[in-house]
C-alpha cells in the first residue's frame, strides 16, 4: 500500500521530499530543489491536481487519515513550486536568497 490515497500513486515519489508539514519546511524544501526537481514534482502534479482537490474538498481537516494529510502537504508544497515554476522562473534563485532572510511564523499542523 502506498502512503497517499488511492488514484495519487504517481505523486508517491515526491512524498518525502515534499510532503512536510510547515510552511518553513515547504520554503526550505523549494529553495533547496534545483529547477529540475521543481519542474518533475510541477509536471507530475499536473494531471492530478484538480482530483487532489476535489477529493480532499470532500473531508473535513480535523478528520484527514495520515495518507489524506500527505497529500494535502503535497498540495501545499506545489503551491510554492507553482509560484517558482510559473511566475518566477530564472528569477527563483534571487528569489530563494531573500526568502532565507525571512522568518515563517506560521505553524499550523497540516
Amino acid at each position: 500500500m502506498g502512503q497517499l490515497p488511492a488514484g495519487f500513486e504517481a505523486l508517491e515519489p515526491f512524498v518525502e521530499y515534499w510532503a512536510v508539514s510547515e510552511e518553513a519546511a515547504r520554503a526550505h524544501a523549494r529553495s533547496n530543489a534545483s529547477d529540475e526537481e521543481r519542474s518533475r514534482f510541477y509536471d507530475a502534479a499536473q494531471p492530478v491536481m484538480q482530483a487532489a482537490l476535489t477529493y480532499l474538498d470532500g473531508k473535513q481537516i480535523r478528520s484527514l487519515d495520515e495518507a489524506d494529510a500527505r497529500l494535502m502537504r503535497l498540495l501545499l508544497s506545489l503551491a510554492n513550486v507553482y509560484h517558482s515554476v510559473e511566475v518566477l522562473g530564472d528569477a527563483e534563485a534571487d528569489n530563494a536568497r531573500k526568502r532565507a532572510r525571512l522568518p515563517f511564523t506560521d505553524h499550523a499542523p497540516y
